[in-house]
């Protein structure tokens, strides 16, 4: 977790969305954080507190063309999600006489945790994890997204309010007060949401396919008219595509992403053959097809022994194991594993399905991929890091 707060001077007095036109909002000025004096002043405005139970996020967002809303650990409301891409039911909606702010009321929580997501400029471009706020500088991570603090994207401008890294950069806002509003600067989001049908002329891949336990942008084999190919060892992960080897502009294809035609039967072992079609730009149609198939691994019973190879246990931790289980996605897992002080490990035992893949989520953080896989003859005891 990294602090980037900066207070200022201001006083929240009258309301934002839904006031009357009779009585503008008046704005502070301030000047923008992190900016290198290179910035024009952000002015501020006045926003009420949002009552008890409620917490309102004001963000600041000079390329927003068709809004954005709040996605986050909402769980324990109604309708119940975790980090759903595809709920936008907490919409910014624009602050009235304040040019660039939007403004948006949750219901409050003290582990609440929330991104805000640029809706693409087009309907014909789906919600998409690339389109969040920018990432900063994690120094943490083994290869941060931005190189250094100078090229941070997201700041907290006025209220309470701290950012938590994950995936080496991306940051979720946590630490928000009751009755209260917080104001963020979005200087960039990870990619930009206004996007033009126009294929690109070279395109970069990551994943862990190959096996490496960081990933490493790859460039793909042009075939003319948008179209490129890579092949690879499958490995039951998703796939980021962009123009270049970097990841600010990457778009990110989860494997259960309505673009991305997986062949039935997919299993982690397979030889297969990326195609992606660029239609616009990053966003445009993945397809993995199977060159060769790797050797089933049958299904089985066992007790897995995990060692967390870069967290120290302390009281109250909670690891869980998930996996390819027909029951639930790997996001919905409740299997708790169990802690054993002696040998420093944490233990789940039950069943598996045939082609088991899995992984453990610590304190709410995925281990690093690539996904564990069974063998033949079964082997139970793996390691794993934490994304930091």
């Amino acid at each position: 977790m990294k602090k980037l707060f900066m207070a200022f001077l201001a006083v929240a007095t009258i309301a934002m969305v839904g006031c009357k036109k009779d009585e503008p909002v008046k704005p502070t000025p301030t000047p923008t954080p992190g900016g290198g004096g290179d910035d024009p002043e952000i002015e501020i405005p006045e926003i009420a507190a949002p009552g008890a139970g409620k917490t309102t996020i004001a963000i600041y967002a000079e390329v927003c063309p068709k809004g954005a809303y709040i996605v986050g650990n909402f769980t324990d409301v109604e309708p119940q999600h975790n980090y759903d891409i595809n709920y936008d039911g907490y919409t910014f909606e624009a602050v009235p006489d304040a040019e660039n702010w939007y403004a948006a009321t949750i219901v409050y929580a003290p582990d609440r945790a929330v991104k805000a997501i640029a809706r693409p400029s087009t309907d014909a471009v789906p919600l998409a994890w690339s389109y969040q706020w920018g990432p900063n500088f994690d120094e943490a991570a083994a290869t941060p997204l931005v190189p250094d603090e100078a090229h941070n994207n997201t700041f907290i401008l006025k209220g309470d309010g701290d950012f938590e890294f994950e995936n080496s950069g991306e940051v979720k806002l946590i630490g928000m007060a009751e009755n209260a509003v917080v104001y963020v600067q979005v200087k960039n989001w990870m990619t930009s949401p206004i996007v033009e049908k126009n294929p690109l002329a070279t395109a970069w891949y990551k994943t862990a396919w190959q096996g490496e336990s960081d990933w490493t942008w790859r460039e793909m084999t042009a075939k003319g008219n948008g179209v490129f190919e890579a092949t690879g060892i499958y490995n039951g992960n998703g796939v980021d595509i962009n123009a270049k080897g970097e990841d600010m502009g990457k778009r990110w294809y989860a494997t259960d992403d309505a673009l991305f035609e997986i062949y039935e039967g997919a299993k982690a072992g397979d030889e297969v053959k990326l195609t992606f079609t660029s239609e616009y730009g990053v966003v445009g149609k993945l397809k993995l097809e199977l060159v060769s198939a790797g050797a089933d691994i049958p299904a089985g019973h066992g007790k897995f022994i995990i060692t967390i190879t870069n967290r120290t246990y302390t009281a109250g931790d909670v690891c869980i194991f998930t996996g390819n289980f027909e029951t639930e996605s790997w996001g919905d897992s409740k299997r708790e594993m169990t802690y054993d002080a002696g040998t420093n490990t944490w233990s789940w035992e039950g069943d598996y399905p045939k082609n088991f893949e899995f992984k453990v989520i610590y304190n709410g953080k995925w281990a690093n991929d690539p996904n564990g896989k069974m063998t033949d003859p079964a082997t139970y005891e793996y390691e794993f890091s934490i994304q930091d």
